[in-house]
């Protein structure tokens, strides 16, 4: 998932193709049993290579939510935390204890 500000959104058009030519201000990645924690490194390292302001990668198992401004700044929030914005999203503020309890594993 990515959030694209309207500053970066360079055309009114949207493409129906699988990409689209615009650098997001947010990406998110949701970490599946199958990621490899190399392939998130490396994702992480594209991102910010790529300048996106912000990166939310979700651990479901742990409940953490690791927020990268950089490769080397990252801060990691439990399911006690908020999660926010911060510059790119401001004002947005999302309990992390709820998102978790909305996608609660079936037992």
């Amino acid at each position: 998932m990515a959030f694209v500000s309207y500053a970066r959104w360079t055309t009114s058009i949207v493409a129906r193709e699988p990409a689209w030519d615009v650098v997001p201000d947010l990406a998110i990645e949701i970490i599946s049993p199958t990621n490899l924690a190399e392939e998130i490194d490396r994702k992480i390292t594209d991102y910010s290579q790529s300048e996106v302001c912000l990166v939310w990668v979700f651990y479901p198992d742990s409940g953490r939510v690791y927020v990268y401004q950089s490769p080397t700044h990252v801060s990691i929030l439990e399911r006690t935390n908020t999660l926010d914005g911060g510059e790119v999203l401001p004002g947005f503020r999302l309990p992390i204890a709820g998102l978790y309890e909305a996608v609660a594993k079936p037992e």
